[in-house]
């Protein structure tokens, strides 16, 4: 849903005052406190003495001079500033990228709309086609205390009026699958935000019961989940190494939670499940901050699911299909996506991470890159894992959408092509390898659900 930004009389004037710095005197404590430092340095950065500017961009005005209304807002997610051509903002140039936190000063008296919408590296004829003016725009007059060139415009939907009271963290997004992963013996891993390793925990925290009980085989039922709204979504394999329908997830999980039954045997590997189980309680308690966290609805979600694991929507794992956890996943995920309406604004493209206690296999880390390209773009989502095993599996069963949505089907079977892969994918979505496949390297993956720099507070 699109933000709105409704100025009050407070935030429009709040700018247009000049703050006195108070003399330090001999003997006076000053409060050098981090959230302290950076309220006193948006102080004097809010601080400005009213500017002057020509009446322009189609706004008409009796002087040819002007005050400005300035006011402080900080970028979220990663922008680009425009320097308008003319009186186009459509026809401009994209000049700074900004990124999550930065304090951006702008002047509210200036704003024009324009044809021009977020991510034009895909959506730039769509906004020609449509040609009405639906998104605002404001003039920059400043990043933090650094002037900008004259005409420069961040759009509405990249800042907030908001600031926090600290410093926000950077934003490093997950990595996204690509179409240009290669399979082979040894794993890929992506970069994980805070909010992905943390799913990516309680995933395991679910697994770690199942794999001390069930031992159907070598290699126990697989877990993979996505936070959707308010809500955690989990889903297991089908068809092959299903979790059983008896199985009862909520206790088995307070089982870990709350004894030392599943911790395991060995010291080191006692210590590790320890180290996850004290995460997750103090996740579930609000006590656990990872630094580099910008999604607190997802954190909130997950610590949710953590206390109370009854609350976890778990798909159907009676489901025929012989499919993998993902891909069961990445068809909810569709299911919620609505056609979009190309007359209303849309929104930023939107991470939507999978999490899973194995890493994908090669065949559902192309289905996720093709979904991306092909659906997840429109949409404004982009489906992210923590990376890929690398093998390809004997069998495996592609979602629906993808065999029956021409493009992506020939997109997935140009790739078995382009890779060598002999197989067949027939008109249902199965694919079969004509020579069996090594599992060498589809075990667990090697990094740990944990950073150094995650702690408790």
């Amino acid at each position: 849903m699109r933000k709105q930004v409704i100025l009050s009389k407070q935030e429009t004037s709040a700018s247009e005052h000049v703050a006195k710095k108070s003399p330090v005197t001999k003997g006076q404590i000053t409060d050098n406190r981090p959230s302290s430092v950076f309220q006193k340095k948006q102080i004097e950065t809010m601080s400005l003495k009213p500017d002057t500017k020509e009446s322009g961009f189609g706004q008409s005005s009796a002087s040819p001079v002007q005050m400005v209304r300035a006011a402080p807002g900080m970028v979220t997610g990663i922008t680009h500033l425009v320097k308008i051509n003319g009186k186009s903002i459509y026809r401009g140039t994209e000049t700074i990228q900004l990124e999550h936190g930065q304090v951006v000063i702008v002047d509210t008296d200036q704003r024009l709309r324009s044809r021009r919408g977020p991510n034009q590296e895909h959506f730039r004829a769509e906004d020609h086609q449509r040609g009405t003016h639906i998104y605002r725009w404001f003039r920059v007059i400043r990043i933090g205390e650094r002037d900008v060139a004259p005409g420069t415009f961040i759009r509405e939907d990249a800042f907030t009026f908001h600031l926090p009271h600290e410093e926000p963290e950077r934003l490093h997004p997950n990595t996204a699958p690509s179409l240009d992963t290669q399979p082979g013996a040894d794993p890929i891993e992506h970069h994980r935000t805070p909010e992905a390793r943390s799913l990516d925990r309680l995933a395991r925290g679910h697994w770690i019961p199942m794999l001390n009980t069930i031992r159907q085989s070598e290699q126990p039922p697989h877990i993979a989940m996505t936070v959707l709204g308010n809500r955690v979504h989990a889903m297991g394999n089908t068809g092959e190494r299903p979790i059983p329908a008896d199985w009862d997830a909520a206790r088995r999980f307070g089982e870990l939670m709350g004894s030392d039954t599943h911790l395991g045997r060995g010291d080191e590997q006692r210590r590790k499940r320890a180290k996850l189980r004290n995460k997750l309680v103090a996740h579930a308690r609000g006590q656990y901050h990872p630094t580099g966290v910008t999604d607190p609805h997802t954190m909130n979600a997950i610590g949710h699911a953590i206390a109370r694991p009854d609350h976890i929507h778990w798909g159907n794992s009676a489901d025929p299909r012989k499919m993998h956890g993902e891909m069961h996943l990445q068809e909810t995920i569709l299911g919620g996506l609505h056609r979009r309406d190309i007359r209303l604004p849309r929104t930023r493209i939107q991470q939507q991470h999978i999490s899973g206690v194995m890493l994908d296999c090669m065949f559902c880390h192309w289905a996720h890159a093709i979904f991306n390209q092909v659906i997840g773009r429109h949409h404004g989502v982009e489906i992210t894992t923590g990376g890929t095993h690398s093998g390809i599996p004997n069998e495996w069963q592609a979602p629906q959408w993808l065999y029956q949505n021409d493009r992506a089907w020939a997109m997935f079977k140009a790739k078995l092509a382009a890779e060598r892969i002999d197989a067949t994918a027939d008109d249902h979505g199965m694919v079969r390898l004509r020579k069996k496949a090594s599992t060498k390297g589809m075990g667990l993956p090697q990094h740990g659900s944990d950073s150094e720099d995650e702690h408790f507070r």
